[in-house]
C-alpha cells in the first residue's frame, strides 16, 4: 500500500471518529473509537509487511548447546 492510499484511508477512519461525537454513552463512545484504533493499527502493520521475503525457508528453532 502506497502512502497516498494510507493517507486516504486514515483521512476516512478520522471522518468516522468525528462522527462518535453523536454517541449516547461513553462507553459506546470508547468501544467504538478502541475498534477503529485497533482496525487502523491492523491496517498499518499489514501495510508495512505486505513485501514478502524472497527466502521462504522456514526458520529453525534455536537450540542451544548444552555443555557438560
Amino acid at each position: 500500500m502506497n502512502k497516498a492510499r494510507l493517507i486516504e484511508r486514515f483521512s476516512q477512519r478520522l471522518d468516522d471518529i468525528e462522527n462518535l461525537k453523536n454517541s449516547k454513552d461513553f462507553y459506546e463512545l470508547e468501544m467504538l473509537f478502541d475498534g477503529m484504533m485497533k482496525e487502523m493499527g491492523n491496517e498499518l502493520l499489514s501495510s508495512l509487511l505486505e513485501s514478502n521475503s524472497k527466502d521462504r525457508r522456514k526458520k529453525s528453532p534455536y537450540r542451544p548447546v548444552m555443555a557438560m
